[in-house]
């Protein structure tokens, strides 16, 4: 199998060559940060799921420029509540 070409335009002219390779330095990086975003998106679950259980349970949200407030979505006879952060 032939490696893909890469077609780049040179003073007019095409000229084609091989694609630089793919380091493990590089995959590495990409599992990690891969990895952290799902770590993040976990914390910010847990977070938000608290924040909503407090904000449900009728805690008051601290005066200020930002609020939490709770969203009531209707979908057939299904109810749900999220929280909203501005």
């Amino acid at each position: 199998m032939q490696p893909q070409l890469v077609v780049s335009l040179i003073e007019g002219r095409f000229k084609q060559h091989p694609p630089a390779d793919i380091l493990q330095s590089e995959l590495d990086y990409a599992i990690s940060i891969r990895n952290r975003i799902a770590a993040l998106t976990e914390k910010v679950e847990l977070f938000e799921a608290d924040l909503l259980a407090r904000r449900r349970a009728g805690a008051r949200v601290e005066p200020g420029p930002h609020i939490a407030n709770l969203k009531r979505e209707i979908r057939g006879r299904r109810c749900t509540e999220k929280l909203v952060i501005k």
